[in-house]
């Protein structure tokens, strides 16, 4: 959050230690505070206000520790935050896994020490150094707030004098207090069981209070005290300059060789890879299941492996050579055009395993990775090869996180409840099970579909979503969610109108003069 210090430079021990013990306090009131917006309550609009108090302190303390962030570093922030927001739109576990996630990327972005600043942090800082660092100054930054970055032999003697006059007020208080609290609980049976509920902790309760106070010390002082580690040179500046590098010729060969193979499974087996319907029909003990799933997992592996393998060899070629890096920049051309059809395979493969079986959220997430891997491959080939390498890491990254927001706004689980609706419409079997077990972010469109399928699915559906967990969720304002929110709303006007439909049925199938004007008031 604040400016990471450059190398060999330090913050002033008394600087550190007043930060620290700010950051500590903090810390401790913002468990308090996550007791009270988490017990009980499922995540919602509590973890969107928690990030909020925890950045907002952030804030406050780096304001008191003199320090200031640059514009960059503010938008990086307020994007994670963000993040957390979507929390309290969609109510898929796996987007929520997603978006926080992505806030914890984005704040480790901000807050590693760089080599070179973040936005030329090398691959091997964004996908090892930097998460590593991020995970480790979590879990440990609460004892090393406690333990290493306040000095206690540093605070003045009247920071020692209030603590003991204060530790001695209270223990002069203390035996007084049990004394009259006995006795006054005695007196009279409303106070008693006042002090009774006041005085019995669950143990939930600790375990909240200690789990908050560990997670807000740790972003805290990750945050706003950025390591000094001494790195030095990267690792990666090193290995350059001690591996030999790769000219023309072991370039040509190398990635001729791969070419070659990628071309040769491209063209011989052409008509199977976007053979389809017609391939299944006519090649023996061959099911959809077997061409478009077992097929699809092999394409976007190969599909996987490809631009690691990419970078690796363009970090191994002699930049230095110009007639190396020429050649590096065709092959690789030629390998990602080659991949490209690879990736139109799996892609069609996916597509005609969605039409045979209909979509799943493996499926969706799937084919969502493979948009990430294709736009990916187009930074690719903006910035590595023109010799940019050092931008990529960050655009990846930051193409990770859009289409994580993306498929927030997708709304992957009504896309999956649409898409299986319409296919049972047309014939095709409908899995009411796995429907309905879909998150609220698919119950209005479920309901949307649910009149227009035949009485036994109708039937079937309305009895699951009676059991969905939506009714059960807690419904105060820290657990609210927008789609929770919704599908309880929807399943509520379903309900009414049929209750309202067999209340009909049963004097009749049309309302009386007597039942005419009940029904209007309802």
């Amino acid at each position: 959050m604040a400016d990471v210090p450059s190398l060999g430079q330090t913050m002033p021990i008394a600087i550190r230690t007043r930060i620290s013990l700010l950051a500590l306090a903090i810390a401790l009131l913002l468990s308090l505070v996550g007791d009270r917006l988490f017990y009980d309550a499922e995540i919602g609009l509590n973890i969107p206000l928690w990030s909020l108090l925890l950045l907002g302190a952030g804030w406050g303390v780096m304001q008191a520790g003199q320090r200031s962030m640059r514009p960059m570093q503010t938008t990086l922030v307020g994007l994670a935050w963000l993040c957390t927001a979507l929390v309290a739109w969609r109510d898929s576990f796996v987007l929520n896994t997603l978006a926080i996630l992505s806030a914890l990327l984005l704040i480790g972005i901000v807050s590693y020490p760089w080599i070179q600043g973040w936005q030329r942090g090398s691959l091997l800082e964004y996908c090892l150094l930097m998460p590593l660092y991020t995970i480790a100054q979590v879990t440990g930054g609460l004892l090393l707030l406690l333990l290493s970055d306040v000095k206690w032999h540093t605070l003045s003697n009247s920071y020692i004098v209030r603590l003991r006059r204060g530790l001695t007020g209270l223990l002069l208080a203390l035996p007084f207090l049990l004394l009259f609290a006995i006795l006054f609980a005695s007196a009279d049976a409303v106070f008693h069981t006042f002090l009774k509920d006041m005085l019995a902790i669950d143990s939930r309760h600790l375990w909240l209070i200690g789990f908050w106070a560990w997670l807000a010390g740790g972003l805290l002082r990750l945050l706003l005290l950025p390591e000094d580690l001494g790195l030095g040179p990267s690792v990666e500046q090193v290995a350059r300059a001690n591996i030999p590098r790769l000219g023309a010729i072991e370039l040509s060969i190398a990635l001729g060789l791969i070419n070659l193979f990628f071309l040769s499974f491209v063209l011989v087996q052409i008509r199977y890879l976007f053979g389809g319907a017609s391939l299944v029909r006519i090649t023996p003990n061959l099911t959809y299941a077997d061409y478009a799933r077992h097929g699809f997992g092999q394409l976007v592996v190969a599909s996987l492996l490809t631009l690691p393998m990419l970078l690796l060899f363009e970090w191994l070629t002699d930049r230095e050579n110009r007639t190396a890096r020429r050649t590096f920049q065709g092959m690789a051309v030629g390998l990602i055009a080659l991949l490209s059809v690879v990736m139109a395979s799996a892609w069609y493969r996916l597509w005609l395993y969605q039409q045979a079986y209909g979509l799943t959220e493996l499926r969706l997430y799937a084919a969502a990775s493979m948009v990430w891997l294709g736009l990916v491959l187009l930074w690719f080939l903006l910035t590595v090869l023109p010799g940019r390498r050092e931008r990529f890491g960050f655009g990846a990254t930051l193409l990770l996180i859009l289409v994580i927001v993306s498929l927030h706004g997708l709304n992957p689980d009504a896309l999956i409840a649409r898409v299986n609706l319409t296919r049972a419409l047309q014939g095709t079997p409908l899995d009411t099970d796995y429907l309905t077990s879909l998150s609220a972010d698919a119950i209005p469109t479920i309901l949307t579909y649910l009149p227009r399928l035949p009485n036994a699915q109708q039937e079937a559906i309305r009895e699951r979503l009676q059991k969905h967990p939506v009714h059960q969720a807690p419904k105060d304002w820290r657990s609210w969610n927008w789609s929770r929110v919704q599908g309880r709303r929807y399943l509520s006007a379903v309900w009414t109108n049929s209750a309202r439909a067999s209340r009909q049925e049963r004097i009749g199938g049309m309302p009386t003069h007597s039942n005419r004007h009940e029904i209007n008031a309802e």
